[in-house]
């Protein structure tokens, strides 16, 4: 990667990646479907995506203790796993997935594997966390992995991002929005939050040094609150 920031590294193999697969998709829906051409892209299409596979795993394996540690205090799960799914089997090479599926590709006009079906796999004792968990719980979940990626990107770069999180008390008692509340501080990062109801604001004000925008028939007021 050489001086290149590791982000900027993975944009530029991203797009990279992104016109490869156009091509190759735009390939498989050609009737002609030129067989020395389709390798020539699927040998690219392999390279390029399995160096965005291994920057991505490692991410998330960097990710996942942060994540388990603000969930601690958010809301202890037992038999929470979260793994990265490279999007095929890799226990073949890719290149050989795209080779045993490319009838089936050409069938159905598009590339079935590769680093653009990529996902990361979150369950609570083997079931998907979405199903078992509460709205509530789920949010606080998302809340953790946003979080959590700001903890990360201060260790590795030493910069803090802004965080913009949507009707932020909703569906939490005051426990878990203290807990919340804490994370953020912690983060020393610039914060942009909705809410609706606006008693929570009131216990929210003694811990932080916040504005608030209150927006009414098009009309924005502002007033520190301390």
């Amino acid at each position: 990667m050489g001086c290149v920031p590791r982000g900027t590294f993975f944009f530029l193999l991203w797009q990279q990646f992104q016109q490869i697969l156009k091509q190759r998709n735009a390939l498989l829906q050609d009737i002609r479907g030129e067989a020395d051409l389709m390798k020539s892209w699927d040998a690219q299409f392999s390279e390029i995506g399995l160096k965005i596979t291994t920057l991505r795993a490692d991410y998330v394996q960097a990710l996942i203790p942060l994540v388990n540690e603000l969930l601690q205090d958010f809301m202890p799960l037992e038999g929470l796993t979260l793994d990265f799914y490279s999007g095929w089997n890799t226990e073949f090479p890719l290149e050989v997935i795209l080779m045993r599926h490319s009838q089936r590709d050409k069938a159905l006009g598009y590339t079935q594997y590769g680093p653009q079906r990529a996902d990361l796999l979150i369950k609570l004792h083997g079931h998907p966390a979405h199903e078992v968990l509460s709205r509530g719980e789920q949010k606080l979940l998302a809340c953790a992995l946003q979080l959590a990626q700001g903890l990360l990107l201060k260790q590795r770069m030493n910069k803090s991002c802004i965080y913009l999180l949507d009707d932020l008390f909703a569906e939490l008692d005051s426990q878990r929005r203290d807990y919340l509340v804490e994370s953020l501080k912690k983060l020393q990062a610039q914060v942009f939050v909705t809410i609706i109801d606006e008693k929570p604001l009131e216990q929210w004000a003694k811990k932080v040094d916040a504005y608030w925008f209150h927006v009414e028939q098009g009309q924005v007021s502002a007033k520190f609150l301390a």
